[in-house]
């Protein structure tokens, strides 16, 4: 498949990624990214737990905090009280729960001291811990997305 300067959609030789680097959709993904890395200059980074997320239909937070704006402290209870939450929407929210439970099998699953000609068990027992964890809570997040 061609466009109409001859462009491959493929980059399969140093000929094509010089005529991919002039093309207008380079120039776009590139573009793209320099904004997205100024729109994040000075944001200071949060641990996953200040996230919470947003009821769009309702424009609330969903679980203990509910003040609905985008960012703020959480009046609910007093354990809340001081911490920052910042509100994403519920399909990113999502990802962000499948992130922090994999994070779980990983720190569940340490690599086991063993020979390892053929690989090592701990990473077996993560892979399917991982497997479990995707086909539990992937078919749950697509169908709220």
């Amino acid at each position: 498949m061609y466009d109409d300067k001859g462009l491959s959609y493929k980059i399969v030789n140093d000929n094509s990624v010089i005529e991919f680097s002039k093309s207008k959709i380079y120039n776009e993904i590139i573009n793209f990214i320099m904004n997205l890395n100024e729109s994040i200059i000075a944001v200071e980074m949060k641990p996953l737990e200040c996230f919470v997320a947003c009821d769009n239909s309702r424009g609330t937070n969903l679980g203990n905090n509910n003040n609905g704006g985008n960012n703020g402290n959480s009046n609910n209870n007093d354990s809340d009280k001081g911490k920052l939450r910042l509100t994403l929407s519920k399909n990113v929210y999502n990802i962000f729960e499948l992130i922090k439970n994999i994070n779980t099998c990983i720190d569940s699953c340490p690599p086991i001291k063993q020979p390892a000609r053929f690989g090592n068990k701990g990473f077996q027992n993560f892979c399917d811990a991982y497997y479990k964890e995707i086909n539990t809570q992937l078919p749950t997040i697509l169908i709220e997305s």
